[in-house]
């Protein structure tokens, strides 16, 4: 979006995709799969964001470069120590979440979205007082605009798709705008869905710390379309309760 893609450009999402990138050959190998065959084609981006298409991204990042890619997760706060900015010192598979990213990361840069592209270094306290009831510490930090309104609003419409028919429909909240993204890793060893509305984002995480262990349960594989999405679900519904309905901002005709 921030090189001027529209959310209704199309792609070709068909899979497997053995693209060949600048200094790096392990697509042509290993070539990346769609997590189901049909859901490939040709396709507009909101489509391909909507249903998690692998191959539609990994030519999506190969049009914008790597380096655009992981130039714009650090913008968003993504840690550089994951994510080094060095021209060939990562692999294309980044493109669909191989870095390892802490959930307060995670949280951070799509809040970012959900604030009209303005980012805020996350801080685990809101305030410090001392005892005459003086602030002393204040830990929202003053944000940073990393892209446009106009791209975070694009943004928007893409995440919300995902709530509305792809894969992420058991996050949505009747009456309230949701957009989000789900997310699950090779062999369901880590699930995710990060999702908000206009006033609030929030991060679930399903995986292991020490190993790279399937997660199950009751016997069902956990993608972040089942558990992770509900829990999100949930939980919202209850932290917006009296909350105002918001509608996301409007994309400016062009």
């Amino acid at each position: 979006l921030q090189q001027g893609y529209s959310v209704y450009d199309t792609l070709d999402g068909t899979g497997p995709c053995a693209i060949l990138f600048p200094g790096n050959t392990s697509l042509a190998s290993s070539p990346i799969k769609n997590d189901t065959p049909t859901e490939g084609g040709i396709q507009p981006l909101i489509k391909a964001t909507a249903n998690s298409v692998n191959c539609a991204f990994i030519r999506l990042g190969h049009e914008v470069g790597l380096p655009a890619v992981v130039s714009m997760a650090q913008s968003l706060g993504i840690s550089p120590a994951e994510l080094p900015h060095r021209e060939f010192d990562y692999i294309p598979s980044v493109i669909i979440g191989a870095a390892t990213v802490h959930p307060i990361e995670m949280a951070g840069a799509y809040a970012a979205v959900a604030d009209g592209g303005v980012y805020h270094p996350p801080s685990f306290i809101d305030t410090i007082t001392d005892r005459t009831g003086t602030v002393i510490f204040h830990g929202l930090a003053n944000g940073r605009r990393v892209v446009s309104t106009q791209v975070a609003a694009e943004a928007d419409v893409a995440l919300q798709a995902v709530v509305t028919s792809g894969t992420g429909t058991a996050a949505e909240l009747y009456g309230r705008p949701v957009a989000g993204k789900t997310g699950t890793t090779n062999n369901n060893v880590d699930a995710w869905f990060n999702g908000f509305t206009p006033q609030l984002e929030t991060t679930v995480w399903m995986g292991n710390l020490r190993s790279e262990v399937p997660i199950y349960i009751y016997g069902q594989p956990v993608y972040g379309a089942n558990y992770p999405a509900e829990t999100w679900h949930d939980y919202s519904y209850a932290a917006l309760s009296g909350q105002p309905v918001i509608d996301f901002p409007a994309v400016n005709p062009a």
